[in-house]
């Protein structure tokens, strides 16, 4: 009897805690970062799912995943929810949409990791979504990702670093990942997905990121992304090129992912280019 009466002793603090860090949010600072990719993933899922239907989503990998949706704030995109995932590419984001009724008029394509084959980590971001907790955080809001103490405390860390927030002390996780060979066939999944997309009514562009080493060579290198888009029958906004054109100079945190400064300023470039298609 007594460690049933110390038991629920327990769970009441504990609900009593998580009411209180729950009402706290609203006052609390919200984490942008996070000390590893699933907790970063989980930090922009929640916000696309459970924040109010936003004007425009961002779908493709870490590289997207550093435009944080307040950089896009006062520009053309408006309400900006951002499906980069850490350790993902494009045909996860798609996938997440496609089985949610939160869609947005606007759906941006990162390009970078386009062929990524399926994994166990895009499998784990579909699950996630699914999951008790992730449910729960919609009306207990103090289980969200972006207020988890730790979270909290390294996006704290990382504002406060070099470049404000453009890199650590340690590697950064998305770029430990290894993509293996793309398995055929991967050009028609995805457009079967986008096509799904348009047959709702929504627009889809397809962008090129600065990618730092992993850019393209020279203004004449061959760019797969430009004859997709053609193939596909989507507009292309060449976020890299443009960037180049106007000479920016931009940094890069682990010679691949852009620095905050540099993610600021790319996704104006963003907004400008994406300003220039008509919406249909």
């Amino acid at each position: 009897m007594k460690s049933v009466r110390q038991a629920v002793w327990i769970l009441g603090l504990m609900g009593v805690m998580v009411t209180a860090w729950s009402l706290l949010r609203p006052f609390l600072p919200h984490s942008d970062w996070a000390e590893n990719n699933f907790q970063a993933n989980l930090i922009r899922l929640q916000a696309w799912q459970l924040d109010p239907r936003p004007a425009t989503v961002l779908v493709g990998s870490s590289l997207s995943g550093r435009l944080l949706p307040r950089y896009f704030e006062s520009t053309s995109l408006g309400t900006v929810a951002n499906l980069g995932l850490d350790g993902s590419g494009p045909e996860a984001g798609l996938r997440l949409l496609l089985q949610s009724s939160n869609l947005p008029p606007l759906v941006l394509i990162e390009g970078h990791r386009l062929a990524k084959n399926w994994g166990t980590n895009d499998a784990l971001l579909l699950e996630a979504i699914r999951s008790p907790q992730f449910m729960a955080s919609q009306w207990v809001t103090g289980l969200r990702a972006d207020v988890r103490p730790s979270s909290l405390l390294f996006s704290l860390l990382k504002r406060h670093s070099s470049g404000g927030g453009s890199a650590t002390a340690t590697q950064d996780p998305a770029s430990t990942f290894v993509f293996e060979t793309p398995i055929a066939g991967w050009e028609e999944r995805l457009r079967h997905l986008i096509d799904q997309l348009r047959q709702r009514g929504i627009a889809v562009r397809l962008y090129r990121l600065p990618a730092g080493r992993e850019s393209l060579a020279g203004d004449n290198a061959p760019d797969f992304m430009a004859d997709l888009a053609r193939a596909w029958g989507i507009p292309y906004l060449d976020v890299d090129g443009e960037c180049k054109r106007r000479g920016l100079t931009l940094g890069y945190s682990d010679g691949l992912h852009l620095t905050a400064d540099a993610a600021r300023k790319t996704a104006i470039v963003l907004s400008e280019l994406n300003a220039r298609v008509p919406l249909r």
